[in-house]
């Protein structure tokens, strides 16, 4: 059940309604910084034909978003509104409409830093709200329009099918598995066995002999176990 902000330390009840804090991008991706959209959506089990607990939710959402769309700015008001669901008709024909939940949200400039988000939390857990925090992860390759659903249980963990935490597997990225050092791999048809590639670095295997491409590999940058590079005195003229 929502309640008024809890005295401090005071633990809350069994069966607290689940508020979805979720920070997702918006807006142009070229934009710098880019835009982020803050939302908090609040279930409202059994307050359908409620309107003075659906009211009290709409303020609660509202007021956790209030002055914290970013960790240096901020915007306008947040924007709340019901979330409803049209079921079927009645035996007059009429489809029935109730509210299923709320939700508020909020745009700012650049992403929430830790100190916004740990505030929307407290708030939300103060209103007696189990609180789940998501981000939609956009892809940091330039021109990329790639995301990723991610909880912030698992935020330094890459999503399913991403090279890393900020970069998607769209774009060939491959680490030596000996000194670490990152390749941007490129490809084309082979008409026979590809041969094999290996690290420009160590010299360690990057891809196998016997695939069906020719693959070239670009270095992006060394890793931390790669050898010293050659000095110019030391390299032969």
């Amino acid at each position: 059940m929502l309640k008024p902000p809890q005295k401090p330390n005071e633990p809350s009840p069994a069966g607290r309604p689940t508020a979805w804090l979720r920070v997702a991008p918006t807006g142009t991706p070229d934009q710098v910084p880019r835009d982020y959209l803050i939302s908090v959506e609040l279930a409202l089990p059994g307050l359908a034909g409620d309107p003075a607990g659906v009211a009290h939710a709409l303020e609660i959402v509202s007021e956790a978003l209030s002055g914290k769309s970013s960790g240096t700015t901020a915007t306008d008001r947040p924007q709340a509104h019901e979330i409803r669901k049209t079921g079927k008709p009645n035996k007059e024909g009429v489809a029935i409409t109730t509210v299923t939940g709320v939700e508020a949200a909020v745009v700012g400039a650049g992403w929430p830093n830790q100190a916004v988000m740990d505030g929307i939390r407290s708030d939300l857990a103060e209103r007696g709200c189990r609180v789940v925090t998501e981000e939609r992860r956009a892809c940091a390759e330039p021109g990329c329009r790639a995301d990723a659903l991610v909880q912030s249980t698992r935020r330094d963990v890459p999503p399913h099918g991403w090279y890393s935490e900020q970069i998607c597997g769209r774009h060939n990225y491959r680490a030596c598995t000996s000194c670490q050092s990152v390749f941007r791999l490129m490809s084309s048809n082979s008409a026979g066995p590809g041969p094999s590639v290996v690290c420009a670095v160590c010299g360690a295997l990057l891809v196998e002999w016997g695939g069906s491409k020719l693959w070239e590999a670009e270095l992006m940058s060394r890793g931390p176990g790669a050898p010293p590079a050659a000095s110019p005195e030391a390299l032969p003229t």
